[in-house]
């Protein structure tokens, strides 16, 4: 792959992906590629070559509707004369290159031209009519491109480990010829820029630890409560049916106030010691008044915890903290919910949901353990020492920033964000892991981590005005043009030894297969 840098190339089209008739294509074709100095003079050959080869080819498939007096859709082969005014009409044969390529022309039902007689008609156009070097072709120039929606989601998925939903946090993406990852319309407003800054400090919340130990927890989901008895009102069950606790995919248990139900939930305690269990109940109902009430009763091991009474609530969220020694072994939550109302006075559905419990513990610090996702930023823990510090930031955030840009990062730059760690997690009451989380923050923030960067191979002339593009820009278009996210080790380890583009056809496949 090639990119072109320098002055703009005179020979570079933009073509859009829709099948334009030869008329309606003549207007844009020609201001695109008309004014090449290449079209303004007589090229003997490619009269030459179209009078030998491409004209029987038009008098044999394309007669019928554009010649013989035959003008469909306003074009006319019989005026077309074997000189220099060939090349005057690029759109033209921008029309014939494009509807005979993708089978449009001729229409459907007449013969078509041989795989053989088309190859000679596109190479005619492109390398005679177009005059493109096949020798040293012109790419054009690459603009910046901004990740899209799309790719933001997937790269953030591969890079965080966390799923984040551009498509509902960001606007939609601006789109050209009906593709929303071109880089000449993918602007980036100050709306936007907002929202990715406010994206990169969600994302770190959820997906980075800022601490290096956690107390244990168990969360327990209220549909892994299981009924022990209940006395239903017919009628209350039936007009209930229609009710929230309906859907099965729920992780709520759901008890109905005109019913009197009880649930239960066995669990297990490895370790003896003091614990704190977190309940979480959510009344819910319609939005309009209803006059049930109930009461519900919670204990733990048999012992009553509390009881209280609730009435009609479109819906409510109650929590219930409990501290509790507890030995190694088997331990009980129950809970009942008591109908207090008469069914008939039931106006709509109305229930209390058991949500979850969350039981933390034990709350001795030696049985404490790594937060999720600690050991994917941070192989160790961090030294003691401040010189042992930096240098351990420096070890992270190099990692990090090479997998974020997609390319390695020189020393100044890594230096800078270790810098802001270090401005950080140096202040009182401030531990390592939220220092180097600020610093992961304005890497998401960065430039280098929004728009895909690319540069010249090295070794590359700097008064080229075409040069190959480097491994790891590359790897970078491979990955984003088949997978719209950031390379995989196997593209970077290429890419770091100067083996990608020799080995490119196979990890295209690999690609495709994956």
């Amino acid at each position: 792959m090639r990119i072109g840098h320098g002055k703009l190339p005179t020979r570079s089209t933009t073509l859009s992906p829709r099948l334009l008739s030869p008329k309606s294509v003549l207007a844009l074709a020609a201001t695109l590629i008309l004014s090449s100095p290449a079209f303004g003079a007589p090229q003997i050959p490619a009269a030459s070559h179209f009078e030998k080869q491409v004209k029987p080819i038009l008098a044999k498939y394309c007669a019928d509707c554009h010649a013989d007096g035959a003008k469909k859709g306003g074009v006319d082969f019989d005026e077309l004369k074997a000189d220099h005014s060939l090349l005057e009409i690029p759109g033209l044969w921008y029309a014939v290159l494009k509807n005979t390529r993708a089978g449009v022309m001729p229409p459907e039902k007449k013969e078509k031209p041989t795989a053989e007689e088309q190859k000679i008609l596109e190479q005619w156009i492109k390398y005679d009519a177009f005059g493109i070097d096949k020798k040293n072709p012109d790419p054009g120039r690459v603009t910046v491109r901004r990740l899209n929606r799309v790719e933001y989601s997937n790269t953030i998925r591969d890079l965080m480990g966390v799923e984040f939903s551009a498509e509902t946090e960001f606007p939609p993406d601006d789109t050209g010829y009906g593709f929303d990852n071109i880089g000449d319309v993918l602007s980036l407003s100050p709306m936007l820029l907002e929202k990715y800054l406010d994206a990169a400090k969600s994302i770190f919340t959820e997906a980075v630890p800022v601490v290096a130990k956690v107390m244990p927890e168990k969360i327990i989901s209220g549909k892994s409560f299981h009924k022990i008895s209940e006395t239903t009102n017919t009628t209350a069950t039936a007009n209930n049916r229609q009710g929230a606790n309906s859907n099965r995919r729920d992780t709520f248990l759901g008890l109905n106030y005109y019913e009197t139900t009880e649930a239960t939930n066995t669990f297990k305690i490895d370790t003896a010691g003091a614990y704190k269990l977190v309940l979480n109940l959510t009344t819910k109902g319609a939005f309009d008044y209803d006059p049930g009430r109930c009461r519900v009763t919670f204990k733990l091991d048999g012992k009553e915890m509390f009881q209280k009474e609730y009435g009609w609530y479109d819906t409510k969220n109650f929590q219930f903290t409990f501290d509790q020694n507890w030995e190694a072994g088997e331990h009980q939550m129950y809970i009942k919910v008591e109908g207090l109302t008469s069914p008939d006075q039931r106006i709509n559905a109305l229930e209390m949901r058991i949500a979850d419990t969350k039981i933390q513990g034990p709350m001795d610090q030696k049985y404490w353990t790594r937060p999720k996702n600690y050991e994917r930023f941070f192989p160790s823990d961090a030294p003691a020492s401040v010189e042992g510090k930096r240098k351990y930031a420096t070890q992270i955030l190099r990692t990090f920033m090479t997998k974020a840009f997609r390319r390695p990062v020189d020393e100044k730059n890594v230096d800078r964000f270790v810098s802001l760690a270090e401005s950080i997690y140096t202040q009182p009451g401030k531990n390592f892991e939220s220092g180097i989380a600020h610093s992961m923050i304005a890497v998401l923030a960065s430039p280098r981590f929004l728009f895909r960067l690319e540069d010249v191979e090295a070794g590359s002339s700097p008064n080229a005005t075409v040069a190959n593009v480097d491994e790891y820009s590359l790897a970078s278009r491979l990955s984003y043009f088949l997978w719209s996210t950031m390379p995989d080790d196997e593209l970077f380890r290429l890419a770091q030894r100067g083996e990608l583009r020799k080995l490119m056809t196979g990890q295209v496949k690999r690609m495709l297969d994956d």
